[in-house]
């Protein structure tokens, strides 16, 4: 790869929503006391959210201020897992105490809590992509 700011780019991308999806999948089992059907719903969520943002952000080659966007997305997804991470272990005061949550509120609970950081790493993706191609290419043509 020849363009360090592209490389640069992915690899911070890709290192924070792995450490992000399992720091969360952790607490999701740890709040939900999960199984292994737990953590393949977290990781569905995961993946259909990303491909969300992804499809969400395919127009960026409109987009004037794509730069700028990359940074604050860069910036956002450092900061957004903290809050999502409170909100994990938030959840359980939302049901009667000493009660297990069934899987239909593990689905809504997850899908709260990792949704904003899937949908804003999928998104980043073509924002990311834009920084190798020329100006007048879109990422989809490159």
């Amino acid at each position: 790869m020849g363009n360090k700011p592209f490389a640069i780019s992915l690899l911070a991308l890709g290192a924070s929503s792995f450490a992000v999806q399992l720091i969360l999948t952790r607490e999701l089992m740890a709040t939900f006391a999960g199984n292994e059907l737990t953590v393949g719903a977290a990781f569905g969520l995961w993946l259909l959210a990303g491909g969300a943002g992804n499809r969400l952000a395919s127009g960026v080659h409109r987009v004037r201020r794509w730069r700028k966007l990359l940074i604050a997305g860069h910036i956002l997804l450092a900061f957004l897992p903290f809050l999502a991470t409170a909100l994990a272990r938030a959840l359980p005061f939302l049901w009667v105490r000493g009660g297990l949550p069934g899987f239909a509120s593990f689905l809504f609970g997850a899908a709260a809590v990792l949704l904003p950081p899937a949908l804003l790493a999928g998104a980043m993706v073509p924002l990311a992509a834009r920084l190798n191609t020329r100006d007048e290419e879109t990422p989809a043509r490159a």
